[in-house]
């Protein structure tokens, strides 16, 4: 079949250089304008026309091939990568694994540290507690609500207690069971071994005195059954 060289015009003015292949020279003008063409200039294609036209062809499609050249060097890297990171991913595996087991000794480690910090914190405070409970009753406990003197007959120092053992006496400061009168009774304790001889030595004596003492806010058993504790033995004169 016959080629045909051709001159045209588009519909926007533009000019349409080319080859069409058709078994007459009308058949390539209809066909030509069933292209949306108008046709300016039509002749038989010489094999020099032919020639360029190919040439043309060939540098149209030269891009293309190497794009497919492309497309298939990087399908061929694809798929050595992929043969690749099959062959790597086990030991990537392995890797995993080991920085795995690692975190978790680890985090049990700084778990098990935790557990033994809460472990003292918990015994400090157990044990903190009570003495600062004791250390706040020793202190307000010895605060002295009052102090004063009361005169009268020493009629008894004893040392009481089964574990602890406290010194404490009785003075008798008013009333006389001769003529039926109720004795008026003073309950104290004695800290100090030597004013607790000065009130032995006036018990046995029967003298009057006169006994300073100094009352806390509140009783230590420690300390005394009272919360009197006498300061000083003052003897009266006969």
């Amino acid at each position: 079949m016959p080629k045909y060289k051709f001159e045209a015009m588009d519909r926007e003015g533009r000019e349409i250089r080319d080859l069409i292949d058709a078994p007459s020279e009308e058949e390539a003008q209809k066909t030509i304008r069933e292209m949306g063409y108008f046709v300016t200039k039509l002749s038989v294609a010489s094999s020099r026309d032919i020639d360029l036209a190919l040439g043309k062809l060939e540098k149209f499609v030269e891009p293309l091939r190497d794009q497919e050249n492309l497309k298939k060097y990087f399908s061929g890297r694809n798929q050595e990568n992929l043969k690749l990171d099959k062959s790597v991913e086990p030991m990537r595996n392995q890797e995993n694994l080991g920085s795995n087991s690692m975190y978790i000794r680890k985090n049990m480690k700084n778990k098990t540290v935790q557990k033994s910090l809460a472990t003292l914190i918990g015994l400090s405070i157990a044990f903190l507690i009570p003495l600062l409970l004791i250390y706040g009753y020793a202190s307000v406990g010895a605060i002295t609500y009052s102090d004063g003197t009361r005169s009268g007959v020493v009629v008894k120092v004893s040392t009481k207690g089964v574990f602890i053992k406290t010194t404490e006496g009785e003075m008798n400061y008013g009333g006389s069971l001769d003529v039926g009168g109720v004795p008026k009774v003073f309950e104290f304790s004695v800290v100090d071994p030597k004013i607790k001889d000065e009130l032995i030595n006036a018990e046995k004596q029967g003298r009057r005195c006169t006994l300073h003492y100094k009352q806390q806010l509140l009783q230590q058993f420690w300390k005394g059954q009272t919360s009197y504790f006498i300061t000083k033995v003052e003897f009266l004169e006969k």
